[in-house]
Order: C-alpha cells, then structure tokens, then sequence
C-alpha cells in the first residue's frame, strides 16, 4: 500500500499557535497557497483515493490538492483531529496561564493523558486509528491512496504504520505544508517527506516540537 499523507493547510488558529481540535476552522491564504503547491508536487502521482477530516479545514485542502485527479473526496470519521476538550482555543501560555499544572501533567505523557471534556492519544490511536489502518491495508494493499487529516492523528498514522511505541509516536510533527510518502509493507515500510514552502526533503519522520 502507498499512502500520501497530507496536513490541512494553514489556519489562523495555526499561525496563533491555537489548539484546534474539534474546533471548526478555515484555510486561511497561506493555508491555500501551500494546498497549491502540494497540488502541483502531486499531479503526477497515480492516486487511486481521497480521504479526508470531516473537518471543514481538511476538506478544503483535500478539494485543492485532489483537483488534478479528479477524485470525489470520500469523508473518514476516523481521520476527525484528538478532542482537545478545554485546551481548545488556548495557545500554550495561556494554557500555564489559566490552568495551572494541566501542561505539566500532559507533557509527562503525552500519549496516555485524557484530556478533561476530550479524549486521549491513546483511546483514539486504539479506537480509530489503528483499525482503519487495518481496513486500507486490506483494501487498498496494492493502491495509492491520499490521505489529508490533522497533527494529532497524522503522527498516530506515521507512528502506528513504523511500529513505534507511542513516546516515539510523539515526536513525529506534520507542519501544514509537509506532504508525507509512505510505501507500507508486510516487512519494511519506507516514509519520506517533502516540505513545499521551504523545499526541505528527507527520509523518515519530520520534527519539530514547537508546531501545534
């Protein structure tokens, strides 16, 4: 199976270094730029399909990226960003700010902690994630699909495909304008990634601790 993963592109929440969540946000211009160009980086690829956040963020990203192909872009429940709960909307200062000791909590361990009103890393890598990596790679093992979600549950699909543990899982990041090449097989899967706004290329798994 081959999976491209894509990021939505950039928001305000993202340029404000907000949590978005379940929160319903928009592209912003930057946002729709990087979409372009990962469109342009993407037309010659043989896709197969399109799945996509329900997010309206994600299927306007999905909707630009996808244009070339003409594909139908398929909505996945499962690819829907981790439930912050109140974290959302909140920047990190704001977080130690108003919540004192929440961060300090949740960066002891980042996978298993339950956000208040939300979920965990954990609960959606187990009741979301993992089965529907189970689900393509039995429907789709000899096909390309093109995949376009959220920070949260990209590093779950990178770090569940690796076979990381989930400290590792972590510090997988997926900036906005990262496009994701990951050949998966039975013994050996092969990722790379490709930044188009900066043209940065590489093997493996990208980070960078500051992107939300």
């Amino acid at each position: 199976m081959k999976l491209i993963l894509c990021r939505h592109g950039e928001t305000d929440y993202n340029n404000e270094h907000r949590y978005q969540g379940t929160t319903e946000t928009s592209i912003n211009e930057s946002g729709k730029k990087q979409a372009l160009l990962i469109s342009e980086l993407l037309k010659k690829e043989e896709i197969d399909y399109v799945f996509s956040s329900p997010r309206n963020r994600c299927m306007q990203t999905a909707k630009i990226i996808s244009k070339p192909h003409k594909l139908p872009v398929k909505i996945r429940e499962d690819l829907r960003e981790i439930n912050y709960g109140f974290l959302e909307g909140h920047t990190v200062l704001e977080i130690k700010n108003r919540f004192p000791g929440i961060w300090e909590e949740r960066e002891k361990s980042k996978y298993d902690y339950a956000h208040a009103n939300g979920e965990s890393f954990a609960h959606a890598d187990e009741a979301r994630v993992k089965p529907m990596l189970a689900e393509f790679r039995e429907k789709y093992s000899s096909r390309c699909i093109l995949v376009v979600t959220h920070q949260g549950i990209g590093r779950l699909i990178i770090g569940s495909l690796l076979g990381i543990p989930p400290i590792e899982k972590m510090k997988v990041t997926l900036p906005n304008d990262c496009v994701y090449f990951i050949d998966y097989g039975p013994h050996t899967t092969k990722i790379r990634y490709a930044r188009v706004d900066s043209g940065i290329t590489g093997d493996g798994f990208y980070t960078r601790p500051d992107l939300v």
